[in-house]
């Protein structure tokens, strides 16, 4: 099994931390921080996506599964967050 370098639960939390603390940066910074962190996402949720398929273990699939799903959801809300920002 080959697993991500990066543990994508630490990514997931130190995103929003970031996300919460870029109120105080300029407009372009804060889409810059939020282009990144959605490169980043959806880097990891690719990688997840192709663990569901090569995983062997019921178990590791559904973790795994679950895991790309919540790597949907976040790239979502940095869309938003983007979308928002764009709009101000």
């Amino acid at each position: 099994m080959c697993l991500p370098i990066e543990n994508p639960i630490n990514f997931l939390t130190s995103s929003r931390i970031k996300l919460i603390c870029s109120s105080g940066l300029e407009k372009n910074d804060k889409l810059k921080l939020i282009k990144n962190l959605r490169l980043k996402a959806e880097s990891i949720r690719t990688t997840a996506s192709v663990m569901v398929k090569n995983e062997k273990d019921f178990c590791s699939r559904i973790v795994f599964d679950n895991l790309e799903c919540e790597y949907k959801n976040f790239i979502s809300m940095l869309e938003g967050i983007e979308h928002a920002c764009q709009s101000k």
